[in-house]
């Protein structure tokens, strides 16, 4: 499954097949019930965010939780909660605020864009969130990740970089929230963040 072959509608996920056939994956009202099929409830599918893991099963953002869609339409919370916050922690015990972009990493990570908390976070396979670059204020700060002042991230890539010691890499794009200067200085383009090292870094400031 793909992310070309998924699309959101309303509370629902919905799939295409190879022969052009809709379908319905998952959900069908609005709640926070996990389930199978259309037992499983969506709270709020509207940020967009998803990503196909390699076993086919979706990740998504939903309100302020990670959702994870198998291909038989099970669905299950990762993390988060149906409250908004801010805490690392495992499972329920973390907390996001209105997460956003998704990507997942080679080792099987998933990192997010947190639009609401001004953060990039990691969540391992087992579930925990970490907290990858940002302070939870908004701003603009490069330096080191943990110090670095983030203002809406919305989405997030990762790359492999070859070199002496490989590193996984993440870019972050933030949102079109700028100034009259620097809407004119990027041509309206987002500003885009590099995080590798521990350290953040702006790649056109």
């Amino acid at each position: 499954m793909s992310e070309r072959r998924v699309a959101r509608s309303g509370h629902r996920l919905l799939r295409w097949s190879r022969e052009g056939a809709l379908s319905l994956l998952a959900g069908g009202r609005k709640g926070t019930a996990d389930g199978t099929g259309e037992a499983a409830e969506f709270e709020d599918l509207s940020m967009g965010a998803l990503a196909v893991a390699p076993d086919g099963s979706v990740l998504l953002a939903d309100g302020n939780r990670i959702r994870r869609v198998a291909k038989d339409g099970t669905v299950t919370t990762v993390a988060g909660g149906t409250e908004e916050g801010d805490r690392d922690g495992r499972g329920a015990e973390a907390r996001f605020r209105r997460p956003s972009g998704l990507a997942l990493s080679p080792g099987g990570a998933l990192v997010v864009a947190d639009f609401g908390n001004h953060k990039v976070r990691r969540v391992a396979p087992d579930g925990t969130v970490t907290t990858l670059a940002g302070t939870g204020e908004r701003g603009f700060r490069d330096g080191p990740a943990s110090e670095a002042l983030l203002d809406h991230p919305v989405g997030v890539a990762v790359a492999r970089e070859m070199g002496s010691d490989p590193i996984i890499v993440v870019y972050v794009k933030e949102s079109l929230r700028q100034t009259g200067e620097e809407c004119r200085r990027r041509g309206g383009v987002p500003r885009v963040r590099r995080i590798a090292g521990g350290r953040c870094t702006t790649l056109n400031p």
